[in-house]
């Protein structure tokens, strides 16, 4: 080892005197023990020895070892207070941890202990409902009616607010959409549930389209009256009286009866033209559009308002065609044009009389059959 690596390993400056270097090397054994630090303390005696072997400045021949015993032996004695303040801390450590480790375990015996005793309280719990079978089930049927109470109030006052609402009275899809929904679907069937729908449809007149959803839905062609309970067979009562479960249905009997027609009124009409074919294939396919419009429209207003409207429709335009005489141009015959313009237009005068001395005289048999019902 060089004489500078020695310097700085003990830390003296180069011009350090023999004592220095003595106090340094004393200093440095008290901080590396050659039991704990072998290696330190190998480079320390090797640099001490490289400094001893050269002559030191401010030196004199007679200066003896007694001071470097002497540091030495103070070295000693602080290693040893050194070792026995680190035997001290370390117990004061293994102390410490022997007593968070006792406070860790009671900690965990007083979890432990309240697991059990939850366990325990629940086990009681548990064997105390099983030993009432009968609390447990009274409960349960209680809990059951309350929510059928309530999904029976809500689904009544849903359906009280469609047949009370104008725009949506008569439009079949938000019937068909209260009929799907799932949370209906379980209370739509019991008594409380049906006898709510009779008191709705007591007194409250629908189209007959509207009554088929009602019927389709609680199955009422399926059964006879007698086969039903007392509140399923009022309900049976009031859809029969609108729908006529009994009596067969002829669907297609109007339009029958308007295809004869306009076959007859094409007859006349082709007798006194000639070459308007195009003319008659557009009426018949008017004639199509609104029979289909009819039953379009039906799925969203009633019948009386689709008959007026049609009614009004035909008299108004057909009023207009006479005077602006445009049946000619299209018939080629004024003649023609002028009859076929009249039958139209008295026709849809009638039409419109009909409809409108219907409605009022169904009306007035509705008022007088709801007035001997609340009398009796």
């Amino acid at each position: 080892m060089d004489k500078l690596t020695a310097q700085k390993i003990l830390g003296v400056s180069p011009g350090a005197s023999k004592r220095e270097i003595k106090r340094a090397y004393a200093a440095m054994l008290r901080m590396y023990h050659p039991e704990d630090y072998p290696e330190e303390f190998q480079k320390i005696q090797e640099a001490y020895e490289t400094l001893n072997k050269g002559g030191f400045q401010g030196e004199q021949p007679g200066d003896d070892w007694e001071d470097t015993w002497e540091s030495l032996d103070n070295g000693e004695e602080d290693w040893k207070r050194q070792q026995q303040e680190e035997r001290r801390r370390k117990q004061q450590e293994e102390e410490l941890r022997r007593r968070q480790q006792e406070e860790e375990y009671r900690r965990a015996r007083q979890r432990e202990e309240q697991y059990r005793r939850k366990i325990q309280e629940e086990e009681y719990r548990k064997a105390r409902e099983e030993l009432d079978f009968e609390k447990i089930e009274w409960k349960a049927r209680e809990e059951k009616k309350l929510k059928e109470k309530e999904l029976t109030a809500a689904a009544l006052k849903d359906l009280e607010l469609i047949v009370n609402t104008p725009s949506k009275r008569h439009r079949l899809k938000a019937y068909e959409e209260f009929f799907a929904r799932e949370e209906y679907k379980e209370v739509l069937f019991i008594p409380e549930c049906v006898e709510g729908v009779c008191k709705i449809l007591e007194n409250t007149w629908l189209k007959r389209e509207v009554y088929d959803i009602f019927a389709r839905e609680y199955h009422m062609r399926e059964y006879k009256p007698e086969q039903l309970k007392p509140g399923a067979r009022k309900l049976y009562h009031i859809l029969d009286a609108h729908c006529k479960f009994r009596k067969k249905r002829h669907k297609y009997q109007i339009g029958a009866g308007i295809f004869v027609a306009v076959l007859v009124l094409l007859r006349s009409l082709m007798r006194a033209t000639d070459d308007n074919d195009w003319f008659y294939f557009l009426l018949v396919l008017v004639i199509a559009g609104l029979y289909w419009g009819y039953h379009w429209l039906l799925k969203y207003y009633s019948r009386w308002r689709i008959h007026v409207v049609y009614s009004l429709a035909i008299t108004v335009s057909q009023f207009i065609m006479l005077m602006a005489d445009a049946y000619t141009p299209l018939l080629g015959n004024r003649d023609a044009g002028e009859v076929f313009g009249a039958m139209v237009f008295l026709g849809g005068s009638l039409y419109f009389a009909v409809t409108v001395a219907a409605y009022i005289f169904i009306r007035i048999s509705r008022k007088i059959k709801g007035t001997k019902g609340k009398n009796k």
